[in-house]
């Protein structure tokens, strides 16, 4: 296992699906679950990590205000 925790909240492919039953889904790897994707992963990994977790970008909020305010 790596150092990094994982978190699909953070990754460029986790979305929250519209189905009630599977409302956690992974675009890169193609899937919906109930649980979070990494836990999924890890289960049919045996304990691996994902491979294709990629953070999100964040952006600068003080970049948004000043944008805002030149419109």
């Amino acid at each position: 296992m790596t150092d990094m925790r994982i978190d699909c909240h953070k990754c460029i492919y986790y979305y929250v699906t519209w189905n009630p039953g599977f409302p956690n889904g992974c675009r890169g790897m193609g899937f919906e679950s109930r649980r979070y994707p990494i836990n999924e992963v890890r289960h049919i990994m045996k304990g691996k990590d994902c491979l294709l977790f990629t953070e999100r970008k964040r952006a600068n909020r003080d970049s948004l205000k000043t944008s805002a305010i030149k419109t």
